[in-house]
């Protein structure tokens, strides 16, 4: 075997003979540019480089083509190998790329296929079934160091719920994303890449869900974080309104009258979680029930999340080639476009993101459609900002004929009503100075705390039982959109608050407090702090 080799210079290899054949000593057992190893490579580029290392990862072996000693992806691998030097000592050696593909599969941990990757995706099926019967938003598989951290998203929250070894994370990440996925980004599962795919139909059937849409990302130390979205089935009846937790009395009548105009556009607007598709979803159904059918509804998704079953409702993807960001971008004009070629009386495109799509929207309007869609705000009159920001003119983003709603929402934790606290009776527990916001803020008389959980309620989130939206709801008029244009964001704001009577996010938040659905400390992390309205609008 060859003495280590040197560098000649920033990240190049010294060369040296080209090995005879000679297998690799028995004391190494791994392959660290291989799953789950701490070098990782992509298939498509292990052809010419190959580290493996003894059972500890202390004693490597970097094995390189004869004919590629200078390749950049050599050179990476050897820095990163020098980086680490106080930790693994290495030697190099050259050899055939024949034999640099044998030591990849002398070393493997397990063959792709066969019996280990169905025992896999029954595992990953498992802990579907388990985070959907928990009533998780999402499942999140992470993979940091030496460990894999399963963690279900419940009410807003997310908790570890099942703990492993970070090469059996990696073999699953990779099996969930190889083999249980369509519509893949890449050729299958990149440690390097940023990726999108969705859960296959039959398994996100066998595991109680409609679908689930995946994303990952690389995390540190060659690790990987995997987050899936989880959509269960569609409740059979409408869902209404009051039942999302929009305000009866004020705020239903408002949406209620925008879904019956004939044209303009309706935009909902909040963080992502927020439930902005649940919302659209709900307002589609009601629309379709108040007609009898008698309407004609073309969604554009990326993609369809929720089957709406109902024959005035077209449901459509969105098309695009590859896995291309930029042909992804320029899908959704090309839709919107589309879309108005179908003559619907209402178009529902999944968000507007781009400058494009948010000027063929207006153009919509204009021609007698209606628009009901997301974007992401913090608050709803900064939907007006985001769309002048999208280059949106000013005579059709101000006219309140044409920018006919602005909703922002949020998801507050709903408290479960078998096992809550009066606040006279838990308020001792909670720091003193977050005592002092919630008397200040609160009718504490009427104020309840989450409770330590009960058979209702424990195997979810002990003291929570859902979630409830905390929403402000716009409908636009001439003098709110003058204030808008001539003093600002601000001013319209305050002018909505004092002088149309707005319901804030924040107020509608402290109705559910005082209705005793909601508990204040939720309140300052779901929503906002208490003293909001007071800084911002003087309320």
């Amino acid at each position: 075997m060859s003495a280590s080799v040197t560098a000649i210079g920033p990240g190049l290899v010294s060369p040296g003979p080209a090995s005879t054949g000679v297998q690799a000593p028995v004391r190494y057992s791994r392959v660290l540019t291989a799953e789950p190893g701490p070098f990782f490579l992509p298939e498509d580029k292990r052809a010419i480089v190959c580290v493996v290392a003894d059972g500890a990862g202390i004693n490597a072996e970097l094995v390189v083509s004869s004919s590629h000693k200078t390749d950049p992806v050599v050179q990476k691998v050897f820095s990163e190998l020098r980086r680490h030097a106080q930790k693994i000592r290495f030697q190099t050696r050259y050899a055939q790329v024949s034999e640099i593909a044998k030591l990849y599969q002398r070393h493997a941990p397990t063959a792709a296929g066969g019996e280990d990757d169905s025992e896999r995706q029954e595992q990953v099926k498992g802990y579907i079934r388990e985070a959907n019967s928990m009533g998780a938003s999402d499942l999140k598989i992470i993979v940091v160091g030496p460990y894999c951290r399963i963690r279900y998203t419940i009410h807003g929250r997310t908790r570890t719920y099942h703990e492993l070894s970070a090469s059996e994370g990696m073999l699953l990440s990779r099996a969930l994303y190889n083999t249980m996925c369509a519509e893949i980004t890449g050729s299958g599962l990149d440690q390097n890449a940023m990726q999108d795919a969705q859960l296959k139909a039959e398994v996100a059937s066998q595991c109680g869900l409609v679908g689930s849409r995946i994303s990952t990302r690389p995390a540190n130390g060659r690790g990987i974080r995997i987050v899936m979205r989880l959509l269960p089935p569609n409740r059979s009846a409408v869902q209404e309104l009051e039942e999302l937790g929009y305000l009866a009395e004020s705020q239903v009548p408002i949406i209620r009258d925008v879904m019956a105009l004939p044209f303009g556009i309706a935009l909902i607007s909040g963080i992502t979680g927020s439930g902005k598709s649940t919302t659209l979803k709900a307002m589609i159904e009601n629309i379709l029930r108040d007609s009898d059918q008698e309407t004609d509804i073309l969604t554009i998704e990326d993609p369809v999340e929720y089957d709406i079953e109902a024959e005035g409702c077209t449901q459509t993807p969105l098309v695009y080639e590859g896995d291309d960001p930029d042909a992804r971008r320029n899908a959704w004009p090309n839709a919107l476009r589309n879309a108005m070629r179908q003559a619907p009386k209402i178009i529902v495109p999944g968000e507007i993101r781009d400058a494009e799509s948010a000027q063929i929207a207006y153009e919509a309007a204009v021609t007698g459609h209606t628009i009901l869609s997301t974007v992401h705000t913090f608050d709803a009159p900064s939907i007006i900002d985001r769309f002048r920001s999208l280059g949106v003119a000013d005579d059709r983003l101000f006219n309140p004929a044409l920018t006919v709603c602005l909703i922002n929402q949020s998801l507050l934790r709903k408290l479960c009503v078998d096992c809550r606290v009066p606040y006279a009776v838990g308020c001792a527990a909670i720091p003193a100075d977050q005592r002092a916001i919630i008397e200040e803020f609160c009718d504490v008389g009427k104020v309840y705390l989450q409770g330590p959980g009960c058979e209702c309620c424990r195997d979810k989130t002990p003291g929570v039982r859902g979630r409830q939206v905390a929403a402000e709801v716009i409908r636009t008029t001439a003098e709110f959109m003058e204030v808008f244009r001539q003093k600002g964001m601000l001013a319209a704001r305050i002018f909505w608050v004092k002088e149309m009577r707005g319901v804030t996010k924040l107020a509608h938040a402290m109705h559910h407090v005082h209705a005793g659905l909601a508990d204040p400390r939720h309140v300052m992390k779901d929503v906002a702090p208490l003293n909001t309205d007071r800084l911002h609008v003087g309320a």
